[in-house]
């Protein structure tokens, strides 16, 4: 067998790798040109001008080619010695220091719902007062969402007392409403899935909801997510993590 010195064996893996480096940084020296890639998920923000005097925007959801808003406004509202309302200003503009005698402030909240034209960027609001027609001030949109095909519903909460105000009882009832005039028509009312789902009617919280293709609607109770169908009845119910 023949041979070689340490040094020429060393010298000639050094020859090797010299040769391997220049190969590559000859095959690396041609100019290549970039690979354009077309990004996806990239989205850029649109400015919307809310109406003067919104205080806060509790929903918003996509209805269509729409965008449907749920949303709160203040007034101050100026009212006369005989307490007949004076003047309107948006948002909070209370004034210590009233020039006519007698004359008095306060402020006003009023819940609305805005259709926001993603085309036009148009924005259309109505007026919703819950308490019109009712014998109690505590009831209240919990929640709005869209279904599937393209019917609006909320989710209503509404508190009632004894005559003593020692009892109270819930009620939460899903309504579809015309986002046009403000108006509800009859809901589903949910206590009675609520319970069969073992949650505690005293002390229940409902946090949103969504209403599937099949019809099924998943209401969020904090503590599980509860499928009812349409006519009320309870289906599943999904127990969440602490």
């Amino acid at each position: 067998m023949k041979k070689y010195p340490m040094k020429k064996m060393a010298s000639a893996a050094l020859a090797v790798l010299m040769a391997a480096s220049s190969l590559t940084a000859l095959s690396s020296c041609g100019k290549k040109e970039p690979v354009l890639e077309k990004r996806t998920n990239v989205y850029s923000g649109t400015e919307i001008m809310m109406p003067e005097g919104v205080d806060y925007v509790q929903n918003i959801f996509s209805a269509g080619n729409n965008i449907c808003m749920m949303y709160n406004k203040v007034y101050t509202v100026t009212y006369n010695e005989l307490g007949n309302e004076v003047e309107r200003v948006p948002g909070y503009a209370w004034d210590d220091q009233l020039e006519t005698e007698g004359w008095y402030q306060d402020y006003q909240t009023s819940n609305y719902i805005g259709m926001l034209s993603i085309d036009t960027q148009e924005l259309t609001e109505t007026l919703v007062d819950l308490n019109e027609n009712s014998e109690t001030d505590n009831t209240y949109i919990n929640s709005m969402a869209c279904a599937p095909d393209g019917t609006v519903w909320a989710l209503i909460t509404k508190w009632e007392y004894n005559e003593d105000y020692t009892e109270s009882t819930t009620t939460y009832t899903l309504c579809p409403i015309d986002v046009a005039t403000g108006e509800m028509s009859e809901g589903i009312l949910l206590n009675t899935a609520l319970v069969n789902a073992g949650l505690d009617e005293s002390n229940m919280y409902l946090n949103g909801f969504s209403i599937t293709e099949n019809g099924t609607i998943y209401v969020n109770a904090e503590t599980a997510v509860i499928g009812i169908d349409t006519s009320g009845t309870f289906k599943e119910k999904i127990e969440l993590d602490a």
